[in-house]
């Protein structure tokens, strides 16, 4: 036995775009209460659930995280490995005249 007529596309049912205008104003209301306590909330869950509040955060984190082309990576190997290691050098230098004080004088560093 059948109660009515069998649903036809386009009579009756939820409205269109009703799903996302009740997901848009639970989003709105979450945020409103998110800028007053959620802060907080963060430091008691950390505190009191570290290890539930290490899954939410997990859970936010992306699946996959895409790398783009960058212009760096353009570089080949060899010259990053070598502007490392003289970037290295110049740390060690500039290092050096800290410790030893210096003279005092501006000193090139090559």
């Amino acid at each position: 036995m059948t109660i009515g007529k069998p649903f036809q596309k386009g009579e009756g049912g939820r409205p269109k775009g009703a799903r996302n205008k009740i997901w848009t104003a639970f989003l709105n209301d979450a945020l409103d209460e998110w800028k007053v306590s959620g802060r907080d909330c963060l430091k008691i869950m950390a505190k009191e659930e570290p290890s539930k509040f290490v899954q939410v955060i997990a859970g936010l984190a992306p699946k996959e995280i895409e790398i783009t082309q960058t212009p760096i990576m353009e570089i080949p190997d060899d010259e990053l490995i070598q502007i490392r290691d003289h970037l290295r050098r110049r740390i060690e230098q500039e290092r050096a005249l800290l410790d030893g004080g210096g003279d005092g004088i501006t000193k090139t560093l090559n």
